[in-house]
């Protein structure tokens, strides 16, 4: 990725970021984080607290000084209540953060993914990303999830750096051993060469992570399209080249996912040494003034457990890069699906010369004015066509052939390629039938009444419908639950999508018109577009 497209993505995000604080969630947003912010500062002075306190604990144990063990175990009680409360605390305002900010994202981008067509144009972008669904429902959870954690642990190193350094700095300054600040320059370097290292050896897991995320969206939409086309794929006896296809995404997938171990390989491998050696290094360093005799075992103790604290914090980058690969990867793919939708809105607001352009406007019947469609390549498929279809009449148009599949779809808002206007009356709707209508499961009355809420009124209409149309054993089953879309076999008509345009009548009621690939017509009475009746029954 070039750095003009990182700077892209990253304005992208900060702005999702910032726009959770404000408006209606605002209030939750501020609250959580100010909450998190200060039960991490608690965190690191209780850590604080018990550093001081092994300090006590070593020294009662060199001077064997029995009699204040009460008071240090009462004390230690005390703490690890307090340890105990504020670490509940935090992981339940910090889980509550996560998932507003979740909530919130998903909202959003759901709210564009299914705004005038757009989950459906997305494939025709030329940039378009990929399995928008995976990136809306898993992105969306690793990008908040792991970057609030990553927020909480880096303000907390910040804080550690800060009050442990100070520790580090009073001890060498009592020691009398080394030049002062020696404990604090020693986990610095040992830090700093540590992290510079395991930098390096982490560098391909960004890429690597990307592209196994990818992978295991492809393969999860190839197993769920084998669930919803189920049905076909059995009648054609396809599962040999479903099987295939799920065995060649996974290959894909096992070879990403074996990128990704060799990223981590070098990482874990470097962090074992690292991270062993670490708290017996400050010890070696001061055994030789603690076998002198010129510190005590707890000052020891005090030392090395505040030089341990110190380096770790130092050592964030090393410890968080396989997360922050992994959250970097997600907000990447999150920030080019949103620069998608808002280009997608972008052509719908400023409704360009160089595509199809669908609006309301002050005209009395849908009007089409030099409509030319074409296909990505370039192709022509209709040229210069103009036409208008007024209410209440039938209208027939005549529209090659390949025209009319891009003409249905231009209608709809639908197809992206050519230009020209498409205007129809303000406060009317155009609605496109396709060849097979999409039932959703539920009831037979929220399917038929599909986008809209069922009304007592609309199950009248719908039940005088089903009478007319000889389809009465369907009546009691209106509030039936069933998958629609699968029990209700398709039409024996092979024609190409249509459209309506309703429009509400002044004394109730709807005006609907209704046409085939190539004409328009409107009429008054209410109609209902289904099978015929011999195969629906059976």
């Amino acid at each position: 990725m070039s750095a003009k497209a990182a700077r892209s993505h990253w304005r992208i995000w900060l702005a999702l970021f910032f726009a959770f604080y404000r408006g209606e969630t605002a209030w939750r947003a501020w609250t959580v984080t100010v909450g998190l912010i200060v039960l991490t500062v608690a965190q690191v002075l209780l850590a604080v607290a018990l550093n001081h306190f092994m300090r006590l604990l070593f020294d009662a144990f060199e001077n064997r000084a029995l009699t204040q063990l009460p008071e240090l175990i009462w004390r230690f009680a005390a703490l690890l209540m307090a340890i105990v409360a504020v670490t509940s605390a935090h992981l339940w305002i910090k889980r509550v953060w996560q998932l507003a900010w979740r909530q919130f994202l998903t909202e959003r981008f759901i709210a564009h993914w299914l705004d005038k067509g757009h989950y459906h144009r997305l494939r025709h972008l030329t940039d378009a990303a990929d399995n928008p669904d995976a990136r809306i429902a898993e992105d969306a959870r690793i990008a908040t999830e792991v970057a609030i954690e990553l927020f909480h642990s880096l303000l907390y190193s910040l804080l550690s750096i800060t009050l442990f350094a100070d520790i580090l700095w009073q001890i060498t300054l009592d020691l009398d051993y080394g030049p002062p600040g020696m404990m604090i320059l020693l986990a610095l370097l040992y830090a700093g060469t540590g992290s510079g290292i395991g930098w390096l050896l982490g560098l391909p897991l960004t890429h690597a992570t990307d592209r196994l995320q990818s992978r295991e969206a492809d393969f999860r939409f190839a197993l769920a399209h084998v669930r919803e086309k189920s049905e076909a794929i059995a009648i054609a006896r396809g599962e040999h080249h479903e099987r295939q296809l799920a065995a060649r995404l996974f290959a894909w997938l096992a070879q990403a996912w074996r990128a990704q171990t060799r990223g981590y390989l070098g990482i874990v491998t470097f962090s074992t040494a690292y991270g062993t050696l670490l708290p017996v290094f400050p010890l070696l360093v001061l055994a030789t003034p603690y076998i002198l005799g010129t510190i005590s075992l707890g000052l020891l103790m005090q030392a090395a457990q505040a030089f341990e604290r110190l380096t770790s914090a130092l050592s964030w980058p090393i410890d968080n890069q396989g997360e922050i690969a992994r959250c970097r990867a997600s907000i990447e793919r999150l920030t080019h699906l949103w620069e998608n939708l808002q280009q997608l809105d972008k052509q719908d607001r400023i409704c360009p010369l160089d595509a199809p352009c669908v609006r309301a406007a002050a005209v009395s019947a849908l009007t089409v004015e030099h409509l030319t469609l074409t296909t990505l390549g370039g192709q022509t498929l209709l040229a210069d066509f103009s036409a208008t279809a007024p209410p209440h009449r039938l209208t027939v148009w005549k529209v090659p052939e390949e025209g009319k599949l891009p003409l249905m779809k231009s209608l709809a808002g639908l197809w992206s390629w050519g230009s020209g206007r498409i205007l129809y009356p303000e406060g009317e709707t155009v609605a496109i039938l396709p060849i097979r209508p999409y039932l959703p499961e539920g009831t037979l009355l929220a399917a038929l009444t599909y986008p809209n809420e069922p009304t007592p009124s609309t199950r009248a209409a719908l039940e005088a419908a089903l009478r007319d149309l000889h389809l009465e054993p369907f009546v009691p089953r209106l509030e039936q639950r069933e998958d629609w879309n699968r029990t209700l076999p398709p039409s024996n008509s092979d024609s190409l999508p249509s459209f309506a345009w309703y429009a509400p009548l002044r004394h109730g009621g709807w005006s609907s018109a209704t046409t085939g690939p190539t004409r328009w017509s409107s009429k008054r009475s209410r109609t209902l577009a289904a099978p015929s009746r011999k195969r629906l029954a059976s």
